[in-house]
């Protein structure tokens, strides 16, 4: 249920926080690493050590339905989907300092 302001309005979001999560400790990113690329079909998709998809970026391309669909390039894609996949790695490497992870060819094609 929504929360409601004064005038019986909906409000979007949280109104309050709860005091145990004010001072809690950040939650670690629920991926195992290292990450893979992976191209199937026309999307790529970003998979953990446990062979969990994480994210996918589709592409497209037929550059008249790419202009009605608004999706990316294949080099667009596979670079969005390279610096998503640095992104996480970053973000778990800095909780967990002493890991030092190289991420896979990117470029090599897994069908």
């Amino acid at each position: 249920m929504a929360h409601r302001d004064k005038f019986g309005r909906p409000t979007f979001g949280r109104k309050w926080v709860r005091r145990d999560e004010v001072d809690a400790e950040p939650r670690t990113l629920p991926i195992t690493l290292p990450l893979g690329l992976r191209r199937s079909g026309k999307m790529f998709s970003i998979e953990d050590g446990a062979g969990r998809t994480v994210a996918w970026v589709d592409y497209e391309d037929d550059p008249s339905f790419r202009a009605q669909t608004r999706r990316f390039t294949e080099a667009e894609a596979r670079e969005i989907a390279q610096m998503i996949a640095r992104l996480l790695t970053d973000v778990e490497s800095e909780q967990d300092a002493s890991a030092t992870i190289a991420l896979e060819d990117l470029n090599a094609e897994n069908d």
